[in-house]
């Protein structure tokens, strides 16, 4: 299910006049919404998914400048699609946002595709922080 929060296609996202076009990527509803929300109260453009193989999808048709992903989903994960969308466009702004307990271990790995790693529920201030300057 794809939920479009302000128009992506309605205006040229390269120019000074429209914020950057954002990629949410959760397969839970109420956490998507709620970020979803968040970064729309924030000003951004905000096309929201639920799977990372819709969130491949999209991303042939036109790219984002930061791609945000919950890291468990079924089917094709964040981390999966992290791995995916770096090899492809490598320098786009990927942020993983989990509410599974990460050793550093697991974190350094994660931190060598994603730009930024974030715990659910997320800290609204330093999220944004971050998705202001990836997505700038």
């Amino acid at each position: 299910m794809r939920t479009l929060l302000s128009d992506p296609e309605g205006a040229d996202a390269s120019s000074g006049n429209s914020p950057p076009f954002i990629l949410l990527v959760d397969d839970d509803p109420t956490g998507r919404q709620a970020i979803a929300c968040l970064l729309l109260d924030a000003g951004m453009r905000c096309v929201a998914v639920g799977s990372g193989d819709e969130a491949l999808d999209l991303c042939g048709d036109r790219i984002p400048r930061l791609v945000i992903t919950d890291l468990c989903m079924p089917g094709l994960d964040g981390r999966g699609l992290g791995l995916r969308l770096r090899a492809r466009f490598p320098t786009l702004g990927l942020i993983l946002i989990t509410a599974e307990s990460l050793d550093d271990s697991q974190l350094g790995e994660l931190r060598h595709t994603f730009d930024d790693v974030q715990r659910k529920p997320v800290d609204c201030v330093r999220f944004l922080d971050r998705v202001c300057h990836l997505a700038d």
